[in-house]
């Protein structure tokens, strides 16, 4: 039977775990990255590629772990979330340091269309959400 020794406090029980991951080849240590994904008229524009390149310069593609993304309706009264809503594909390029971001059809319809020159207030559709291994 396996037994966790006594840890008396947070830091312990952190590097505690830390010790783990780095022996089995993780690690614990992740970052969050958000970046903004700027105009998109999702009902004529059915995909978006934002650059990560400035946020993200020093970090290795392959250390990604997950991506999710914010759309805003053009209200910005609702928020969707990929996972749970109507999005074909996500991913992100190694090469150009992109992610791309296909809509599904839910999306292609006027409560999507605005752009910030329809409306200077617009200033983005959403957030894209990365984390990292660190």
């Amino acid at each position: 039977m396996f037994r966790l020794p006594y840890i008396p406090n947070i830091d312990g029980i952190y590097e505690f775990l830390r010790s783990i991951y780095t022996r089995l080849g993780g690690s614990v240590l992740t970052k969050c990255y958000v970046v903004e994904i700027g105009d998109w008229d999702m009902s004529t524009d059915a995909t978006k590629t934002v650059e990560y390149k400035q946020t993200l310069d020093d970090i290795n593609y392959k250390s990604v772990l997950n991506v999710s993304v914010q759309i805003y309706n053009d209200d910005k009264t609702k928020s969707y979330f990929s996972g749970t809503d109507d999005f074909n594909s996500i991913y992100v390029d190694s090469t150009t340091k992109n992610v791309t971001i296909t809509r599904g059809s839910f999306f292609n319809s006027t409560d999507f269309n605005l752009t910030s020159a329809g409306d200077a207030t617009f200033k983005s559709r959403g957030r894209i959400i990365l984390w990292v291994t660190a």
